[in-house]
């Protein structure tokens, strides 16, 4: 079961810093913190394996309910604070489009916001695109007319 909560800033960091945190994981102190396929050292290979998988099929669920049949591919990109991090591309008039992005937040962030020990994954979604390419048009003025 996926379960999905949002919170705010203030039930993340409780009152804490958090820039210290950022600046240390955007200039890769301490580990490996975007990008690539280098797993996030605090994960042992098999659990890292093991999220990766669950992650990519929690995505592949929202993309099919979008979709349907539509073909589609998760490309590594290198996106700040993730690790390991995706661009969701499918194809639509010869071209690639983007539809998306997914990955897993860096865990010392994660850590620092949460009692308990989460992982967590991110999905977002380029609305616009996927009504591009679900709908069949070429731009989205053709939407609106």
């Amino acid at each position: 079961m996926l379960i999905v909560r949002s919170y705010t800033a203030h039930e993340l960091y409780k009152g804490r810093r958090i820039e210290p945190l950022f600046n240390e994981v955007e200039s890769g102190a301490g580990g490996s913190a975007t990008g690539g396929g280098n797993r996030q050292h605090i994960h042992t290979p098999n659990t890292w394996v093991a999220l990766c998988k669950s992650g990519k099929a929690g995505m592949d669920k929202v993309i099919r309910k979008l979709l349907a049949d539509k073909q589609y591919v998760l490309d590594e990109t290198n996106i700040p604070f993730f690790n390991p991090a995706y661009v969701i591309n499918t194809t639509h008039d010869g071209r690639q489009v983007p539809i998306g992005e997914c990955g897993i937040f860096d865990q010392r962030i994660v850590n620092h916001a949460f009692d308990e020990e989460v992982v967590s994954w991110a999905y977002w979604l380029y609305l616009e695109n996927i009504l591009i390419v679900s709908k069949k048009v070429s731009n989205l003025q053709q939407l609106w007319n």
